[in-house]
């Protein structure tokens, strides 16, 4: 009889730990993955997307010209900073509020568009793909690198 209440107390004390470790886990998984989704209203925008005729350029809020329209598109993926996506055919560049090309220590830098998103706002505000040696790797709107290229494709999720 004095085995049988051992082996429940142990069963109890088992079950316990269990409930105990994985209520922990839990928490440091989601400590570790806690984020904000980031909102941007128009009247938050510096940076809008201009056409002439079939190129694209940047203006800022004021309606000044930014990049000239001599690109084939432009992307702003976050349009309260100054980064700015070209495309001239299949090469892409990225270009600053001067005119400037950043992030050049990285290859076809890419945004990461959102799916059954319609919106002009339909691009990952904060993050952005590069590529090297064939493989992807995520860097910041800031062009701090977040992942090496390790992987084969990088794409965004619906919200």
């Amino acid at each position: 009889m004095k085995k049988k209440y051992i082996i429940t107390l142990v069963i109890v004390i088992l079950i316990a730990i269990a409930i105990g470790g994985w209520f922990i886990y839990r928490q440091l998984v989601k400590d570790g993955r806690e984020y904000e989704i980031m909102t941007i209203d128009e009247k938050d925008h510096e940076y809008f997307i201009a056409r002439q005729g079939e190129n694209y350029g940047v203006l800022n809020r004021n309606g000044d010209i930014v990049i000239n329209a001599e690109y084939t598109n432009v992307i702003i993926p976050n349009p309260t900073k100054p980064v700015f996506i070209c495309y001239e055919g299949e090469n892409t560049k990225v270009l600053n509020q001067n005119n400037e090309t950043i992030y050049t220590e990285y290859s076809n830098i890419e945004p990461i568009r959102l799916k059954n998103m319609a919106s002009e706002l339909m691009y990952e505000k904060n993050i952005l793909t590069y590529e090297q040696d064939g493989k992807t790797g995520l860097i910041s709107i800031d062009g701090e690198i977040l992942t090496d290229p390790i992987y084969e494709s990088i794409e965004g999720l619906p919200y």
